[in-house]
């Protein structure tokens, strides 16, 4: 690896992703798939306390489940990434005057032109790490994907789930506990 898009000192720290979607639309999911459980439980039985069990561990399957497809979906987009990095790689070394043009017109698009433009492309060029970079970020619009991230999903995007689904079902584990009378539907 070239040690691409190593962060530069005092600059800008930006997030990429957006936990916020994660939490409702995973939120969302998970209460539909956990009321289709309980719904299916309570057609079997009227039991709350079986209700409510049936209820929990959906809950927690459900959480696994997520943190397992939000870890393979993010190795899927870095393996992307990666393919996408070799391949620009390859079209530096392998047809560099095709590269070049890719840069002049991408920088041309942005208003530049004559000396200036090619300037800015001499510039770029002059360094493989820059042109790749520029290439992956300008063409493909492609961000890389910190490997230390990945391993953090499964440990984060499952727990964002479950606190929505057990807030929904407080009430009932008190009324199955015998600490309160709730009337109020699943």
């Amino acid at each position: 690896m070239l040690g691409l898009f190593k962060p530069v000192v005092g600059a800008e720290r930006h997030k990429y992703g957006n936990s916020l979607r994660d939490v409702i639309l995973g939120g969302q999911d998970g209460l539909v798939n956990v009321l289709g459980v309980v719904l299916g439980v309570s057609a079997a039985t009227s039991e709350k306390p079986i209700i409510l069990a049936a209820a929990l561990a959906a809950t927690f399957a459900e959480s696994v489940s997520m943190g397992a497809v939000a870890y393979t979906s993010f190795l899927s987009e870095r393996d992307h990434y990666q393919k996408e990095l070799q391949n620009e790689l390859w079209e530096i070394k392998h047809i560099p005057e095709k590269e070049k043009e890719e840069i002049r017109e991408i920088y041309s698009a942005k208003g530049f032109k004559g000396q200036l433009l090619e300037e800015i492309v001499d510039t770029i060029c002059a360094d493989e790490k820059t042109w790749v970079n520029i290439m992956m970020s300008e063409e493909l619009h492609l961000s890389p994907v910190e490997t230390k991230t990945v391993y953090k999903l499964p440990r984060t995007n499952s727990p964002r789930f479950s606190p929505q689904v057990y807030i929904r079902f407080v009430p009932h584990t008190a009324e199955v506990c015998n600490l309160t009378s709730s009337t109020s539907p699943l």
